[in-house]
């Protein structure tokens, strides 16, 4: 039997009780749910009962050293954190723990109380931040899966040109997304009615101009050639100085299919008040006095049109007495009190027409609530001879049956638990029919969710007990086979037979429900993007200290130490981490792009120890590229990552190994061939071919490899990002992807980028030591309001021999600068300050001395790192996290060029 354990915060363990307990209090105090334990073993024994997040022990107990209990713990417990307490003469032991990652920190005695929960509160706060982020992460993967619709972003422009579209495009519209996109085969203007274009296109410039989003609705023509209505809702936006438009549009059709059926029953209904046989006005509160009135009210009354009713009311039309005996005057109030007290009164009246002739009929009071006030609509039919008296009640009846039937809503007469009308939009709405709801054994409550079930309870619960309830609310039905429907009920209740009847109106609002609440998933989407670019400035910072100090480390040891393997691992791990920042940015589509002319097969080169690495032994990597391949234009990092992500997903497919190939090819492609190529353009293209011979992929699942979280690979084996990035890219450098696989049979992916004449800059690809790059004395100016990066940068710049001079704002460094402008040789800033950003303080600067040297960096990647104004101003930009390599070549670059 497995024995769930009780999660707790912190076991505190210490052969001195005194400490114990004063921990156990000051812990407890702020909120922390504690233990103690005053030896190991103890310990060891708590920890089978409860799960703690943090263990503080003491390196010497009376049965254990701390650090071999910790280690006993950590095999036999996992997921919990350890803090070591430690004297002077075991603090040697306690750093080496900390450097092999066995504990998080150590305290040495005396304990710096303060210190000591300042550092808890913040690892509570990081794994309270780490479990809101795999939530997050969740919310998004189950939007993506379930988006309804078409989200876009497109260009403001004639075309609503598509540079986005999600994968309920096809579903929309006919067209895969792709045919969309940059209007490759067809712009989506083209798919509007040509009737609505000027409305959708003046309807959204209205809404820009004033500032708004625009909701509109219109039709659009599907590759197939069907009609659909669709619902529009988006906003304008500004990207790198260019005006986009992104939104979602959802099919209405069946709404709008719906909604005109409502306006013809609609009109139906004013034919019907108009034309029927019956007398029918309404009584308007507070004396109940005659409001509207048909032609029939009117003839049958003998009231010449002229006449103005609003005086009158039932007793003027009425014999003074009624056949029973009692006064018309006060009778009327009586029968009137009743329908709004019970919402219908049905009886018989004597009435009198304005030429004094009196005739029997029937009325029929209606209570009405119209923005919160009550009308009573009055039917009247004139019952004179019995036998028409009969044959009208007959039809009447039809009419009213024939009102209910035909209705777009279901319809519904509730008596004792038992429908005793039902029309036939309820039969289709629950698939049940006439004779079952009627069945003895019949529940009504069968077709209420059990969600529900309690709501519907407590409202009958209300009505038996007198109590005033809502005459409108929600809840969730089921049909016949246990399909949940979101209803809209519009209830009355009256006096019916020997109790209440419940009569009533549901409308299907199912899809209204679903359009909400996909509105606000979307809305979390782009939160969830917003919140990744302001997570990877903090990570490259990060990052950045990290590779520093481990890439400034290696250098100053001996490649055979096997202190520089470590240091190796953490230079990989980081870049490792660094490219999972750039994938989180690239979904999320806030990273910036560096393109410059490359060889695709020196990419390839260069990662193909690192891929063999990746990959495992047991797969062999085999490469054959062409000698003259095409020089293309694109950004190096990300060409490098659409070659891991797919290495990662050709060894997925082959668990038992294999072989992967790597190959390249120069393409010529033709009007003719380009029929016969999937998403391909004609002229001279650069491929990139990666075949595996692995298991393949079914058929059915082809579709949807780029589809953003779809994997095959289950849980906790694929977060089904990998293709979708690299689909991404490819897209994002003006080339297309193909794949070719079979069950069984591997799976090729061919990638085509379009070649250039271009010449590649080979200054970049020199390798250049990292000796040479050491400076002379120059002296340097490093702006970084981060204080680790600013150590690591001037670690970096004064192991090389140079004068580093710093600030963390920028009003201390431009009073440094003013000071002495001819002293520094070379200003690096960060873009992002406390109180200026770094392109203001280069601006400044320049001002003065228009050739002073500038290198501006950033941990951001959206516009807050301000490429494209630093690009504009000729000022060199280095992307953080950054290679000392590439610093050191910057600067040296810099102040070469100065000194020509």
């Amino acid at each position: 039997m497995v024995i769930s354990k009780k999660d707790l915060d912190i076991l505190i363990i210490d052969d001195n009780k005194d400490l114990c307990n004063n921990l156990l209090e000051i812990f407890e105090s702020r909120g922390y749910r504690s233990k103690t334990a005053y030896t190991g073993k103890e310990a060891l024994k708590i920890c089978k009962n409860y799960h703690f997040t943090v263990v503080l022990t003491d390196i010497n107990l009376p049965d254990y050293n701390g650090l071999e209990l910790i280690k006993q713990m950590q095999n036999k417990f996992s997921g919990m954190e350890y803090i070591i307490i430690t004297g002077n003469a075991s603090l040697k032991s306690a750093i080496e723990a900390i450097r092999n990652r066995e504990i998080l920190n150590y305290e040495q005695k005396p304990l710096d109380l303060e210190r000591l929960l300042h550092f808890i509160d913040q690892l509570f706060d990081r794994k309270e931040t780490e479990e809101n982020l795999a939530e997050r992460e969740r919310q998004l993967s189950n939007l993506m899966d379930n988006l309804p619709g078409m989200a876009y972003r497109c260009l403001d422009n004639a075309n609503w040109t598509m540079k986005y579209l999600s994968s309920g495009c096809r579903d929309l519209t006919g067209y895969p997304a792709e045919e969309l996109i940059d209007d490759k085969i067809v712009a989506y203007n083209d798919l509007i009615h040509p009737a609505d274009r000027e409305l959708v296109a003046a309807n959204i410039s209205n809404k820009i101009e004033a500032d708004q989003s625009y909701q509109i609705e219109y039709r659009i023509i599907t590759k197939n050639g069907e009609e659909k209505w669709v619902w529009e809702q988006g906003r304008a936006i500004k990207i790198n100085n260019k005006n986009f438009l992104e939104g979602l549009i959802l099919d209405i059709t069946e709404r709008r299919i719906a909604q005109e059926k409502l306006e013809k029953s609609e009109k139906r209904y004013r034919a019907l008040f108009n034309y029927s046989h019956d007398a029918i006005m309404t009584l308007e509160p507070p004396d109940w006095n005659f409001g509207t009135a048909n032609p029939t009210f009117l003839e049958m009354f003998r009231i010449d049109k002229d006449v103005d009713i609003t005086n009158f009311w039932p007793g003027k039309l009425s014999p003074d007495r009624q056949p029973d005996g009692s006064l018309s005057s006060k009778k009327a109030i009586e029968m009137i009190d009743i329908a709004v007290k019970e919402g219908v009164n049905f009886f018989e009246w004597q009435h009198k027409r304005m030429d004094g002739e009196e005739f029997p009929a029937t009325v029929l009071l209606n209570k009405v609530v119209l923005e919160d006030k009550i009308f009573i609509q009055a039917t009247i039919r004139d019952i004179t001879k019995r036998k028409q008296t009969l044959e009208a009640l007959k039809k009447s009846e039809k009419k009213y049956q024939r009102l209910i039937q035909q209705s777009n809503d279901a319809i519904y007469l509730l008596y004792k638990d038992k429908f005793e009308i039902i029309n036939q939009k309820f039969e289709e709405l629950f698939g049940v029919t006439q004779e079952e709801v009627r069945a003895p054994d019949f529940d009504f409550m069968d077709l209420v969710a059990p969600k529900s079930k309690q709501l519907v309870k407590q409202r009958r619960k209300a009505i038996l007990s007198g109590d005033k309830v809502s005459s409108r609310y929600e809840f969730t039905a089921l049909d016949k086979n246990n399909n949940e429907i979101e209803v809209e009920v519009s209830v009355s209740y009256f006096s019916y037979k020997n109790g209440i009847a419940t009569q009533g109106i549901l409308r299907d609002i199912t899809e209204r429900k679903k359009m909400q609440q996909q509105l606000q998933q979307t809305q979390k989407l782009e939160s969830i993007g917003n919140l990744a670019a302001g997570v990877a400035h903090d990570f490259n910072n990060i990052l950045t200290v990290i590779q520093g100090n481990a890439q400034m480390a290696d250098s100053k040891i001996s490649r055979d130490s096997s202190i520089s393997t470590y240091l190796h691992n953490v230079i990989d791990s980081s870049k490792k981490a660094a490219s999972l920042t750039e994938q989180l940015l690239l979904f999320s589509r806030k990273q910036a792009m560096d393109f410059k002319p490359i060889n695709l097969n020196s990419v390839i080169r260069g990662v193909l120890d690192m891929l063999q690495r990746l990959i495992g032994e047991n797969i062999e990597i085999e490469t054959n590229l062409v000698e003259d391949v095409g020089t293309i234009k694109a950004d190096k990092n990300n060409i490098e990552q659409i070659i891991m992500n797919m290495a990662i997903n050709a060894k997925d497919a082959m668990p038992e190994g294999g072989k992967l190939s790597i190959r390249t090819e120069n393409l010529t492609i033709s009007e003719a061939e380009k029929q016969k190529l999937e998403h391909s353009e004609t002229g001279e293209f650069t491929r990139l071919i990666i075949e595996d011979n692995g298991i393949g992929i079914k058929e059915e699942n082809l579709d949807r490899i780029f589809d953003p979280f779809f994997t095959t690979k289950g849980m906790a084996k694929g977060t089904g990002m990998g293709l979708s990035v690299v689909y991404g890219i490819i897209k994002k450098h003006r080339g297309w992807i193909n794949v070719r696989s079979e069950p069984g049979e591997g799976t090729k992916f061919l990638i085509d980028f379009p070649a250039i004449q271009e010449k590649i800059d080979k200054k970049d690809n020199q390798e250049v030591p990292i000796d040479k790059l050491s400076g002379n004395g120059e002296k340097i100016l490093l702006i970084e309001d981060n204080p680790d990066v600013l150590k690591v940068g001037r670690i970096i710049l004064e192991n090389n021999d140079y004068v580093v001079d710093s600030a963390t704002n920028a009003k201390d460094a431009l009073a440094k600068f003013n000071k002495n402008k001819e002293y520094y040789d070379l200003i690096i800033s960060d873009v992002v300050l406390p109180d200026k950003n770094g392109l203001e303080i280069a601006n400044q600067i320049r001002s003065t001395d228009p050739h002073k040297p500038i290198i501006l960096c950033s941990g951001y990647t959206d516009e807050r790192s301000r490429r494209s104004e630093i690009a504009q101003n000729e000022y060199t930009f280095i992307q953080k996290p950054f290679h000392v390599k590439k610093m050191l070549k910057e600067v040296n670059a810099l102040l070469r060029s100065k000194k020509a």
